[in-house]
């Protein structure tokens, strides 16, 4: 984080004028910066921003100068507006437009609080009872355990043809308990997300409330596993023409 806070001096190939339209975010991508700002540790912000900057791959020159031109009111963190500016400046010099050497007007407003930064629309991403069903035939047909590793479910996602930069950030954002498995709420994530991408769709930077919820909810991401265990170790104990445990077999 030092260096992203530390002041340099733009470098002069990265230097120049482009079209100050190039500076204006439409109301999905700010939604989009505030949804992932509203995910950072506020209990450490500068170093949860820094953290996110340093994701893009630039310089440590190129997001020290987008922090400085940022941090507006010098105050060594990023205020929702001006994280959402820094974000703008990461995102554009990724595509390979040079960093101004001051804020453009569109970006001087943000940060003003001139421009309203709105909350994101997640019903976008709600997952409808059809559609929830026709993954579960999925899950049920694709899978030889309770869950898929990644490894497994990345070779079903192949089959959507998204590039593979895609899949892994799919991949990422659907394992919510970062156990480097699938069980059916978080599958069920990872087929939603590949069919809104192949719908042009841009992924988010981090996964939506409706698609938490299925994530995280115990009847699909907790309980279910542990009951597909018991059933699976029934099937395994039970005698022909057996519908229950004795005790012998309990006790095995």
């Amino acid at each position: 984080m030092a260096d992203i806070q530390a002041s340099h001096s733009p470098s002069p190939e990265h230097r120049g004028t482009v079209d100050e339209s190039l500076w204006e975010a439409d109301p999905e991508e700010l939604g989009q910066y505030r949804l992932l700002y509203d995910c950072l540790d506020q209990s450490d912000l500068p170093t949860a921003e820094a953290e996110v900057l340093q994701r893009s791959g630039l310089s440590s020159n190129e997001l020290a100068q987008i922090w400085q031109l940022s941090d507006v009111d010098f105050d060594g963190q990023l205020a929702l507006c001006e994280f959402a500016c820094a974000m703008i400046l990461t995102s554009r010099r990724r595509g390979g437009a040079p960093l101004p050497e001051e804020l453009p007007a569109p970006l001087a407003r943000l940060v003003a609080g001139a421009v309203e930064l709105p909350m994101e629309d997640e019903s976008k991403w709600a997952i409808t009872p059809e559609e929830l069903e026709r993954y579960r035939q999925v899950f049920d047909s694709e899978r030889t355990g309770p869950s898929f590793s990644k490894v497994e479910a990345r070779e079903v996602l192949k089959r959507s043809n998204l590039p593979l930069q895609d899949l892994q950030q799919i991949l990422r954002l659907s394992d919510v308990d970062e156990d480097e498995r699938l069980y059916f709420g978080e599958f069920a994530c990872a087929l939603h997300l590949a069919a809104l991408r192949r719908e042009a769709e841009p992924l988010p930077p981090q996964l939506p409330g409706p698609l938490r919820e299925i994530a995280q909810d115990g009847r699909l991401a907790g309980a279910e596993p542990e009951l597909e265990l018991f059933a699976e170790l029934f099937q395994q104990l039970r005698r022909p023409g057996q519908e229950c445990l004795g005790p012998a077999e309990v006790n095995e």
